[in-house]
């Protein structure tokens, strides 16, 4: 693994592209062993920001207690030992092809300042409402 996540993150760097997060399919970076892998690849100069935000929800859902006990467990000391900058908060886990503006926008207004992720999954379905929230935030003036 920690030769996988080297190989990958050589790979990107070979592009020239700049890096402006990490994060990974299923937050696999979170994982233990992976992440210990990750910040081992990553230079120290690294300026972009790792996927650790604290998830938030706009309802309650039926995962958010066991996710919360996850987060509180796991998270929140990668968060406080992070050597690069991370996401405070991530919104939407609950909401995967289920996002709505107005939520969005509610939520958008309680934040401090800080780095927020609001976690969308559009697609390419007739009527997919990922892509309509995004449509309607473009253009919404609430």
């Amino acid at each position: 693994m920690r030769d996988e996540v080297k190989v990958q993150w050589d790979l990107f760097q070979a592009t020239g592209f700049p890096c402006a997060f990490v994060n990974s399919h299923h937050h696999l970076h979170a994982h233990p062993f992976v992440y210990s892998a990750l910040l081992n690849a990553l230079p120290s100069q690294f300026r972009g920001w790792i996927r650790l935000g604290k998830p938030h929800f706009f309802t309650p859902e039926p995962g958010m207690i066991v996710l919360g006990i996850t987060d509180k467990l796991f998270m929140e000391t990668r968060r406080r030992r992070c050597p690069y900058r991370h996401s405070d908060t991530i919104w939407g886990l609950g909401r995967t092809f289920r996002m709505q503006a107005r939520e969005v926008v509610d939520a958008a207004r309680q934040l401090t300042n800080g780095l927020h992720e609001f976690y969308f999954h559009p697609r390419t379905v007739n009527n997919d409402a990922d892509v309509l929230c995004l449509l309607e935030l473009k253009t919404c003036e609430y």
